[in-house]
């Protein structure tokens, strides 16, 4: 039986890993994403206290209507975009205003 991790398949795919995550952070990195992602980071805390407290939306009817209007994956991606804005929202005014959690 042959060897899963031989040298040839650990070099391509890490390769392939390498190259993929490189087009990913050329792609990404400059614009706006990474603006978001380093407020998410400056104010980890409070967007996962934010996070906890509006989960219980997921479950009311006040997320479900992506679900009348498009097809399965888009409206879940849909409510998936639309329960980050509403975290992100506080979060972002909380970041202009130089207000961060720290422990």
């Amino acid at each position: 039986m042959k060897a899963l991790w031989t040298a040839s398949f650990v070099l391509l795919s890490s390769g392939l890993t390498l190259l993929a995550a490189a087009l990913l952070h050329a792609r990404f990195d400059p614009g706006p994403c990474r603006n978001l992602a380093a407020i998410f980071g400056r104010n980890a805390i409070a967007a996962y206290v934010l996070h906890a407290l509006a989960s219980p939306l997921l479950h009311w009817d006040s997320l479900s209507f992506p679900y009348r209007l498009l097809p399965p994956g888009a409206a879940t991606l849909a409510t998936c975009g639309l329960f980050l804005a509403l975290v992100a929202i506080p979060v972002v005014a909380m970041d202009r205003r130089g207000l961060h959690l720290r422990i």
